[in-house]
């Protein structure tokens, strides 16, 4: 239970303060991404993100092995996609269970629990990973969640860059 409602607030942040900015841009998300910009050390993958001009650690990050554009969200909990962004790395529609309820700014959504078989951002690479599907229209971008990050050895944000480790 609290999982779903730790989803649900993430989800309602998202769409409540970085939707409407995206959507007043005129531009489709997609437009303002960066390009993870791979770090030297030898030591760990990692992968260095630029902060656009809106402020959000955009990317195009691998998903299933197929690119997808998002955005990172500390908030949350899970990696979320839209059901065409879904469909688009390979998943189902038709073996989606939409048995998750979320609470967003805009009512509440269902969502389908689903595995992604990898999700890459640059030297970045892991496998498994939890997420959750919600229907079109729901999310404006792909949003790469705690799922994602928490798994990793760290994350850092220092002025306008993000720094993955994995």
């Amino acid at each position: 239970m609290l999982a779903r409602i730790v989803v649900a607030a993430s989800l309602a942040v998202f769409v409540a303060t970085q939707a409407p900015a995206m959507l007043a841009s005129g531009k489709e998300p997609s437009a303002a991404l960066s390009q993870p910009i791979s770090s030297t050390s030898r030591l760990a993958n990692d992968a260095t993100l630029m902060a656009g001009r809106d402020g959000h650690f955009a990317a195009k990050f691998v998903i299933n092995g197929r690119p997808v554009a998002g955005v990172i969200d500390t908030g949350a909990t899970f990696v979320a996609l839209s059901e065409t962004d879904a469909q688009h790395i390979g998943i189902d529609s038709d073996d989606l269970v939409y048995d998750h309820t979320v609470a967003t700014a805009a009512g509440d959504i269902k969502a389908a629990r689903v595995t992604l078989a990898s999700l890459t951002v640059g030297n970045v690479s892991l496998k498994d990973v939890d997420a959750l599907v919600v229907r079109n229209g729901a999310l404006p971008t792909a949003l790469i969640g705690m799922s994602f990050l928490g798994r990793l050895s760290s994350y850092a944000v220092a002025g306008d860059v993000m720094r993955l480790v994995e």
